[in-house]
């Protein structure tokens, strides 16, 4: 059966919650990981909140207190010092950035150097008991980006004239209608009569010669 969660006090702190906890179940089991061999290993409340100091202490003497930042990097693995780290620089009021270890170098180089310019400089926490700076910042406070100038409205294009409308070519007038030729009738010129049939010639035999 779940217990029932308890509401934790206002203005409470990470390192002092985990104190309390420590103090209620000291030896009950807080974190469960693997360390670099991938053996398991379980950390108890108590082992917990003493880890966690000592991250913390860790990290308020070595890392600068004054100007932006510092960013404390962790690399974010299974082993419980990924998560000693986290309490341990969230107790120390610092903000965190998780790093994939197995990134390549270019990769997290980059990302370093972008939140170090953006945030502070940036330091790398390694296996809980290490502290190196790991990308100088190069900048201070950030500054909003400035607003951008919004365009100057288009100005539309003139209207264009339409062109003139065609005028429809003249309407051609039909050609007159040609008068039908009647046939030509032949004249007494040309061997015949006029207006009647020419008569046909009858021939009459030779006349008998006198005996």
């Amino acid at each position: 059966m779940m217990g029932r969660r308890r509401q934790a006090p206002a203005g409470s702190t990470v390192a002092a919650r985990i104190d309390a906890i420590a103090a209620e179940r000291a030896e009950a089991p807080a974190l469960v990981g693997l360390d670099e061999h991938g053996t398991e290993e379980v950390l108890s409340w108590r082992v917990l909140a003493a880890e966690t100091r000592r991250v913390t202490d860790l990290l308020r003497r070595r890392l600068p207190a004054a100007g932006a930042g510092p960013v404390v990097a962790v690399p974010a693995g299974n082993a419980p010092s990924t998560v000693l780290g986290l309490l341990g620089a969230l107790a120390a009021d610092l903000p965190v950035l998780p790093v994939d270890p197995r990134a390549p170098e270019w990769e997290r180089a980059r990302l370093l150097g972008f939140v170090a310019r953006e945030y502070g400089p940036v330091y790398l926490l390694s296996g809980a008991d290490t502290v190196s700076l790991a990308s100088p910042g190069t900048a201070g406070p950030r500054t909003p980006p400035a607003a951008r100038t919004a365009p100057a409205p288009r100005t539309p294009l003139a209207s264009r004239t339409p062109p003139a409308s065609r005028t429809p070519p003249a309407s051609r007038t039909p050609p007159a209608s040609r008068t039908p030729r009647s046939p030509a009738r032949r004249g007494p010129a040309d061997g015949g009569s006029a207006g009647a049939p020419a008569a046909s010639a009858t021939c009459s035999p030779p006349a008998a010669a006198p005996g």
